[in-house]
């Protein structure tokens, strides 16, 4: 999930969360210095909620338009294609 506000929090994400169940909700945060990074990751228990949720676009965290994404493996983002 792209676009995210820095201060996105679980809560304030609970709006796109709604979308379906999901597993695990990851933001994440430099390494370092420790702010959000913009960015994070959505896991859905099922491969139909994660195309429910793409089918539910264009969705709001925070107040701003986010841009959600298929997470591809590493191995397959190296193929044409991937993205």
């Amino acid at each position: 999930m792209g676009g995210l506000s820095f201060e996105t929090t679980d809560e304030s994400a609970e709006p796109f969360l709604g979308t379906g169940m999901l597993t695990d909700c990851v933001f994440m945060r430099d390494p370092n210095t420790k702010p959000p990074r913009g960015f994070g990751f959505f896991t859905y228990a099922t491969v139909e909620e994660v195309g429910a949720a793409m089918n539910a676009r264009p969705h709001k965290v925070g107040g701003r338009v986010v841009e959600p994404k298929r997470a591809v493996s590493r191995e397959a983002s190296q193929r044409p294609g991937a993205h």
